[in-house]
């Protein structure tokens, strides 16, 4: 739960420091290409200081796209945030990114579903619509 927790708080700092790019009409190549060069930094300094490294091909090449993809996100985000995107839609409609690997692994990789992920998966999708909607 320490964990959760934690990666909860990264995440809305993450999220903070997109919106204040944008705010500040900060070049979304430039913050993108930043933010992934000092991740890759951390990444790095982590692997020195961990002995139990183990890499294989499977593991690059799903880095490799994994990061692309991230890449792409995180640009499309800044920009939308740039270009007058709220934040609190924008951040939302992220979480359709969290909904459909669930999707995934409930239907292709048959991973057992309780109420928990139920009720997850109806409470974000529920937030999309109802934070999608505009006033009137």
């Amino acid at each position: 739960m320490l964990f959760t927790f934690l990666a909860l708080i990264f995440f809305t700092l993450f999220g903070l420091c997109y919106k204040i790019s944008a705010y500040q009409k900060s070049d979304p190549v430039m913050m993108n290409t930043s933010v992934l060069f000092f991740a890759g930094l951390m990444a790095l300094l982590f692997l020195s200081v961990n002995n139990s490294f183990q890499y294989n091909f499977t593991v690059g090449v799903l880095g490799l796209l994994g990061g692309s993809f991230f890449f792409a996100a995180s640009l499309s985000i800044l920009y939308a945030l740039r270009k007058g995107g709220k934040i609190s839609v924008c951040w939302t409609m992220l979480n359709l990114g969290m909904v459909i690997p669930v999707l995934f692994s409930i239907f292709f990789w048959k991973e057992s579903l309780d109420l928990k992920k139920i009720l997850g998966l109806l409470l974000i999708c529920s937030s999309i619509i109802l934070i999608g909607q505009e006033r009137k």
